[in-house]
């Protein structure tokens, strides 16, 4: 959100800062404070089993929680920043407030979920608030703060301990040399942008972050246009400064846009070609993928994994699936592994190759449809066994369970003759790596 600035003559801190309550202690800490927090909440995975149901030999209460972004908003109330992270299936209540213990500034989280209390050992020795100084620039990222906490206890019945939890201020650059200072209305931006690109119905998706002097992407991933360079400045002009954009072709019908400091959330639109450019914020931890517009996990991981299963647990074998396709209505995941017999095999086929596809695809319907298929080398990986299962599923984390496939005699897996054709394997797929 957009703050307003102090009247002129008086000190003020920047539109990307906040000044705490006068009779608050955070006034008596920091001049100012950055008005969100990013959150990054991780769980070493090792320490963990996959997040998937029981149908793939695992326990409900496992924990699903593995890596996950959120914010806090500073509360102009009660001089503090609070919100709600979620990891998995949990949800983490998180308050931190800057208070004067003793003589020395501290940074002290409370939370139901963790059983912290904002006292004591809660309390950790605050640094640097960042530099929002009194020429309205901001420079510097703010304090930050990492703990470990228990997700086991308050947060539900999920065996997720030793949880790393980082607290930093969201990062802010200025836009501009500070010995011009010729845009006053923006101050500061957001350090990142998302820069969405759609062409002849294609879309590709770039992160780009602040230079010194511009924003700028190439898009020339996926998609079967030309090659394009978007470049956004800001440039002053009677008075008022705006985004403007350039593009290595078309052209851009209106290419200077109001700033929307220090979050802009803008589009352009382009003629011959046809075409549209978005920029917004990245989020906190936003890599900025592309999502099909109705596929749920957020953000859609690159490398999943799929745990082969034959009724006894998910110990058969996990294979490594990695994103080969995107587009902004399909994903595909890809990787080849070796299986091991499940029952006793004979001496001629002790394992088996095979190479797993998972497919996230828009159905255009308002639904999303996920197919996992399982493919044979025997025939050049031609057609999946069985044309690829119904899956059950659940997106945030991501965990897929596909039911049985059958390798039968004389089948598609003719090489795999030897398996008994009602022999059936499991696979559950999900963001939880290999052992």
């Amino acid at each position: 959100m957009v703050r307003t600035k102090n009247r002129p003559g008086n000190c003020c801190c920047s539109d990307c800062a906040v000044r705490p309550g006068i009779a608050d202690d955070a006034r008596e800490c920091c001049y100012c404070v950055s008005d969100v927090l990013c959150v990054h909440i991780e769980i070493d995975p090792d320490t963990t089993g996959p997040p998937c149901d029981t149908l793939c030999g695992c326990a409900n209460d496992v924990c699903s929680c593995f890596d996950s972004w959120g914010e806090l908003t500073w509360d102009d109330v009660n001089c503090w920043w609070d919100g709600t992270v979620a990891c998995g299936s949990i949800s983490i209540d998180l308050q931190v407030q800057i208070k004067k213990v003793s003589g020395t500034c501290k940074v002290c989280v409370t939370s139901t979920c963790l059983g912290m209390v904002g006292t004591g050992s809660d309390c950790f020795t605050l640094d640097t608030c960042g530099d929002y100084n009194d020429g309205c620039l901001t420079t510097g990222d703010g304090f930050t703060l990492s703990f470990t906490g228990d997700l086991s206890t308050g947060c539900g019945d999920n065996d997720c301990d030793d949880a790393t939890i980082t607290i930093t201020a969201q990062n802010i650059v200025n836009p501009q040399p500070e010995e011009e200072d010729t845009c006053p209305d923006c101050d500061c931006v957001c350090e990142c942008v998302c820069l969405t690109y759609t062409e002849d119905g294609c879309t590709e998706v770039q992160k780009a972050c602040w230079d010194g002097s511009k924003f700028q992407a190439t898009f020339n991933d996926d998609c079967s246009w030309a090659l394009q360079v978007a470049t956004i400045t800001l440039v002053e002009e009677d008075g008022c400064c705006n985004w403007n954009l350039s593009t290595a072709r078309g052209t851009v019908t209106i290419p200077k846009q109001a700033t929307g400091c220090p979050r802009p959330s803008i589009t352009w639109n382009l003629t011959t070609p046809t075409a549209t450019l978005t920029m917004e914020c990245a989020e906190c931890g936003d890599e900025c993928p592309l999502y099909p517009s109705c596929c749920t996990p957020d953000p859609v991981p690159t490398v999943i994994y799929a745990r082969v299963c034959n009724g006894q647990g998910c110990g058969v074998d996990c294979i490594t699936l990695n994103l080969v396709s995107f587009t902004s209505t399909n994903w595909t995941w890809q990787g080849e592994g070796t299986i091991q017999c499940s029952e006793i095999p004979k001496p001629e086929c002790e394992e088996f190759d095979v190479m797993i596809e998972v497919e996230c695809i828009d159905s255009g319907e308002g639904g999303t449809i996920w197919d996992i298929n399982i493919y044979c080398p025997a025939n050049g990986y031609g057609a999946p066994v069985d044309g690829g299962p119904t899956v059950s599923s659940v997106c945030d984390p991501l965990c897929l369970v596909s039911k049985t496939f059958d390798f039968s005699d004389g089948g598609i897996c003719s090489d795999y003759s030897c398996i008994d054709g009602n022999t059936g394997y499991d696979v559950c797929v999900s963001e939880e790596p290999c052992p």
